[in-house]
This record gives structure tokens, C-alpha cells and sequence, in this order.
């Protein structure tokens, strides 16, 4: 296979709103030591990228180009004992580069596509499936027969936590905006979803649980849900946080968590050390890759070609979507 000299990505022009997305050509990256290039097929839109655009750069030394997952075929490698892997059909975990036609991946988070996915579903699973792995199973420590709060339900981390909690035998919970996001849930695995906008969130949970409350929230929310996540967490309870949302700073009843002996954490995904990566995309590879398209389905919101990187943006920020947003590259 010839590897053309450049490639179409989107990158930004500066700080600011959707607008200031951009298509330009660079040259295609060459894979070094542990890495491999990956040939786009389809890449998956998170709200970090949207955080990005914002602050107008990427994390110190990553790429400017958007994208943290995408699916395609390896098409070269940065080690000769991986040979064998070119052609190989991949989805796979980024630190930056996705929404390009070509993309360098490590060569551990390069993952091989389930057969239970079509490949525009594996260009929307990784960011999901490792996002609410580490934070809820690893940092919270979730167990069985325990009950899981996910903010958020329908969303790219809510409606995988959902699933992942049912598939290791927790009960799960949701918050959803709409009564069609509500049955959405119910029919991913929750034991009930209550809608924000017509519900007291905090009496409702404690109701659905008869009284017990929840043990784990994960909360892709932030700001807003501060004290209520303390409200209803049972005793010994932990809060994961795994966005900081916008607006005025959260402040935390100190008493509350003390009378709870409660546990506020929160991690980032990108910046998370490599080993620690591995070694949940070994746990993933154990427990969730053999049910992927059966017990644990991936919400598809839309797609867009990188020439509406700007639409997709927008799109993404409207809080309307259920599901992941694609970018359909190859």
C-alpha cells in the first residue's frame, strides 16, 4: 500500500467557538518506536475536544490536530516485529490526531475491532469504554450488587457506564433530560432513569432505592450536582467526577462528607500514564471486547464529514445528542 505525503486534518485557527475549526493539509506522521499509523475510517467527537478548541491548544507536546479515538486500518509500524499488524483492522485510543485521514496510536491502544461492531461503531467506542472503565470500576471501585448513579445517561460515558455496571452485576441509575432518554435508558440496562428537568433528582433516587441511596455516582456533569451527589450517595459512598463543568466553583459541605465517610475523586483520560492505560485496555479486552454489539451497544448520535468539523461542534455542545458524534473520514 502507498502512504500519500499529506493528509486533509482539522486543526483551529485560534481560541474560540466552532468557527474556528479548520481543514488544512499536513504531511502524514511517520510512526516511531511503539507507535503505529492508523488509516482512518471513522473518528469520534468528545467533549475534551471541545475544551481544547476553547483554550485554542493541545495539551505541551501533542499534536494540534482534534481526536482522541478513531477506527481504520494500521498501515504502518514503528517497530519490524510488528510487521504482522499492518492491515490489521483497529480501533484505537489517541492522545491527539483523530479527526485526520491518517493517525498515529500507541501500539497497545490500537486495539483489534470486536466482531460484534460494525467499523463506524468501533470509531465510537474507545473514549467510552475506557473513560468509564478506569473512573467507575478502577478509581471508584464499584462492585457487585452496588448501586451506580450516571449523570447524563444518553451521553457517550452515561450510557456505557450503564452498561458496564449491569454487565459486572451493579444496579444501575441515570439522569436524563427527556422522557424519550429516559426509556432509552431503561433499555440499555438501567433500573430507572429520572428526568432533571420534571423530577426532584435527589428524592427520586432515594425512592428507586428505597432509601438506600447510591454507592458510586459518576458525574459527567460537574458544577451543578455537587451537593446532590453527596445528598444521595448511602453510606461509604464515592464520587467520581469525570468533567468539572462550567460556572462558579463547586463547594462541598465538609460535614456532609464526613457524616456520608464519603470519597470525591475525579481523573483526565489523556494525560493518564501509559502502563495505567494498558493495563485497562487488558481488563477491557478481558470483559468488555467479547460482549461488545451484544451486552454493550454504542449509541450513534450523527456523522459529518471533517469539512463540518464546526457543525459537529456544534452539535455536540447543544446538549441534545444521544450518543457519540463521527466523523466519517475514510
Amino acid at each position: 500500500m502507498t502512504i500519500p505525503a499529506t493528509m486533509r486534518a482539522v486543526t483551529q485557527t485560534g481560541p474560540g467557538g466552532p468557527e474556528v475549526l479548520r481543514v488544512e493539509t499536513l504531511s502524514v506522521p511517520k510512526p516511531g518506536p511503539g507507535q503505529v499509523l492508523i488509516r482512518v475510517a471513522w473518528a469520534g467527537v468528545n467533549p475534551h475536544d471541545f475544551g481544547q478548541r476553547l483554550r485554542g491548544a493541545p495539551p505541551a507536546g501533542q499534536t494540534p490536530v482534534f481526536g482522541l479515538e478513531c477506527s481504520g486500518e494500521i498501515v504502518a509500524v514503528g517497530d519490524d516485529s510488528a510487521k504482522s499488524r499492518i492491515g490489521e483492522k483497529v480501533c484505537a485510543l489517541v492522545p491527539g490526531g483523530g479527526y485526520a485521514e491518517y493517525c498515529l496510536s500507541p501500539a497497545g491502544l490500537a486495539m483489534p475491532q470486536s466482531a460484534g461492531l460494525s467499523q463506524k461503531e468501533a470509531g465510537a467506542v474507545m473514549e467510552n469504554v475506557f473513560t468509564a472503565w478506569f473512573n467507575m470500576v478502577e478509581l471508584a471501585g464499584l462492585k457487585v450488587g452496588e448501586r451506580v448513579l450516571a449523570h447524563g445517561g444518553t451521553g457517550n460515558i452515561g450510557s456505557t457506564a450503564i452498561q458496564i455496571a449491569t454487565l459486572i452485576g451493579a444496579e444501575a441509575y441515570a439522569t436524563v433530560g427527556t422522557e424519550e432518554k429516559r426509556r432509552i435508558c431503561i433499555g440499555l440496562g438501567a433500573k430507572a432513569a429520572v428526568n432533571y428537568r420534571t423530577d426532584d433528582v435527589v428524592q427520586a433516587i432515594m425512592t428507586a432505592t428505597g432509601g438506600a441511596g447510591i454507592d458510586v455516582v459518576v458525574d459527567t456533569v460537574g458544577v451543578g450536582y455537587t451537593d446532590k451527589n453527596i445528598d444521595m450517595l448511602a453510606k461509604d459512598g464515592r464520587v467520581v467526577y469525570i468533567s468539572g463543568g462550567k460556572g462558579a466553583k463547586p463547594v462541598i459541605a465538609v460535614s456532609a462528607l464526613m457524616q456520608k465517610r464519603a470519597r470525591v475523586m475525579g481523573s483526565l483520560m489523556r494525560p493518564l500514564e501509559m502502563p495505567r492505560k494498558l493495563a485497562v485496555a487488558r481488563a477491557l479486552q478481558e470483559r468488555v471486547w467479547p460482549v461488545l454489539g451484544t451486552k454493550i451497544k454504542v449509541l450513534i448520535d450523527s456523522e459529518f464529514t471533517l469539512e463540518q468539523a464546526a457543525e459537529a461542534h456544534r452539535r455536540g455542545e447543544s446538549g441534545e445528542t444521544t450518543g457519540k458524534i463521527l466523523f466519517k473520514v475514510g
